[in-house]
């Protein structure tokens, strides 16, 4: 693996990054990972994480984090900090604290974060990691086996009561064209639609999904979300995927971080809230990110920079994507040039591309 590892990085690749929360990477030892990243270290790279926990474990989740990067040398990047359901709120400035703590001890350390209160996941994440073990097939006939399905059932609903009960979870995507009629539904209206209670409506609905179901889940404040994105470390990221209005990417109901996450940030909680200064929210959504995967050459207006440039209305840019109606394009932005080509002008989106790898 480290041999992989040091030659993708000597073809471009920035680092690596890792969901510690989610079967593979739930495996994985940290001596393992001290490993790969001493890899990247070498390279300058970064590695970014997504900690193993992010509600009643976080804490510990944050250090195990920082300890990988003390014993490795490589640079850190916390993927989407929170402190996720309601019993856990409080713990935002403790997490603060241990990034800045790591910082003063010579970690090279930063974070992101969405600017938004509701998560975004599989329904399997409602299956605990040790039956989540193996092939869907496997993971469906431990679903269909009553005793292990309870077992499931009882984890599951332990999860959803800690959200704040079935009225905060969203289903956001299934294939079957019966199914549908869920999309957009919270796990509360499910049930009464189809007179189930929550985990057999769950897990009848992974049986049939061949357990690929996407959900939202609202499980955090806006206070911390405020706390985090102004923190010097933290900068705005979607931790979203690429959607368009029209075509079978425009059949879901995704988290609206996927159109919206950087108006938002920029509109509500910088113009809005004041949080900081235009230039110090540019900043962290332009050359800090760049800086950290050090693109050379990008996330500055300098003369013999690629042009990368967003033209908006700081009086205006807002994003308009909900949940309700999540593929809606921001309000605002003018014109964008991708490295120097004309991709929107007016608002609108011309056919022109200029993007390229950026590795």
């Amino acid at each position: 693996m480290k041999k992989i590892l040091a030659a993708q990085m000597e073809q471009g690749s920035v680092g690596i990054s890792c969901g510690l929360e989610y079967t593979p990477g739930s495996y994985a030892t940290n001596d393992e990972i001290v490993e790969l990243c001493k890899v990247v270290a070498s390279y300058d790279g970064l590695f970014a994480i997504h900690m193993r926990n992010e509600d009643d474990r976080v804490e510990e989740s944050v250090a195990e984090a920082i300890d990988i990067a003390k014993r490795s040398g490589a640079r850190l990047q916390i993927s989407h900090l929170k402190a996720q359901n309601a019993a856990n709120w409080y713990k935002a400035p403790a997490l603060l604290r241990l990034i800045e703590g790591a910082e003063a001890q010579g970690v090279d350390i930063a974070f992101d974060r969405y600017p938004y209160t509701a998560f975004s996941t599989g329904m399997s994440s409602f299956i605990p990691l040790d039956k989540r073990d193996g092939t869907k097939d496997e993971i469906i006939a431990r679903l269909k086996d009553s005793q292990v399905s309870q077992q499931i059932g009882e984890y599951a609903m332990s999860r959803i009561k800690r959200l704040g009960g079935p009225v905060n979870v969203v289903v956001t995507s299934c294939s079957n064209d019966h199914n549908r009629q869920f999309i957009g539904k919270s796990l509360e209206e499910c049930c009464k639609m189809t007179g189930k209670d929550p985990w057999p409506f769950i897990r009848d609905l992974l049986i049939e999904e061949r357990v690929s179901v996407s959900i939202i889940g609202f499980a955090m404040t806006e206070e911390n979300a405020s706390m985090f994105l102004s923190h010097r470390l933290g900068m705005p990221a979607s931790d979203g995927s690429v959607y368009s209005p029209e075509g079978a990417l425009g059949q879901t109901m995704p988290h609206p971080r996927s159109y919206g996450t950087f108006p938002r940030f920029l509109g509500k909680y910088c113009r809005d809230e004041k949080l900081m200064e235009l230039s110090k929210a540019v900043q962290k959504c332009s050359s800090f990110p760049a800086s950290r995967l050090r693109l050379k050459g990008r996330g500055s207006l300098i003369p013999g920079y690629f042009a990368d440039i967003v033209v908006f209305d700081p009086e205006t840019i807002i994003d308009t994507a909900t949940y309700a109606q999540p593929h809606q394009f921001a309000a605002g932005i003018n014109d964008v040039l991708v490295n120097g080509v004309h991709t929107v002008s007016n608002g609108m989106a011309l056919e022109s591309r200029g993007g390229i790898l950026l590795v």
